[in-house]
């Protein structure tokens, strides 16, 4: 018995799917199952759409001014663990390629 073919899928075609099934609030595989995909391809172009996406500034989880500091700083922790304190009046864009290399890790 051979096993139906499934249509190929473009990059566009999967963000959307990968869209779709985060907007329903479904499990992945409970929305494959219903849309009849394959849940390892699912799995495997939200990973490899994520990678091309890179790390969003909203993936961070707290930003906190520190209460006991004798300059103005933030505190930046990242789902990854890593913590950054920042004075004020740091370049942005200094901190943001910081960022970037820290969450890429």
């Amino acid at each position: 018995m051979n096993k139906q073919q499934r249509p190929r899928r473009n990059t566009e075609q999967w963000q959307e799917i990968i869209a779709q099934q985060k907007a329903s609030g479904e499990s992945v595989s409970s929305y494959c199952r219903k849309q009849n995909l394959c849940d390892k391809s699912f799995y495997s172009w939200r990973r490899r759409l994520g990678k091309r996406i890179g790390p969003k500034l909203k993936d961070f989880i707290e930003m906190t001014v520190p209460a006991k500091s004798n300059k103005e700083s933030i505190r930046i922790k990242t789902p990854g663990g890593y913590c950054l304190e920042v004075p004020e009046g740091t370049n942005s864009g200094f901190v943001k390629n910081i960022i970037e290399v820290l969450v890429s890790q």
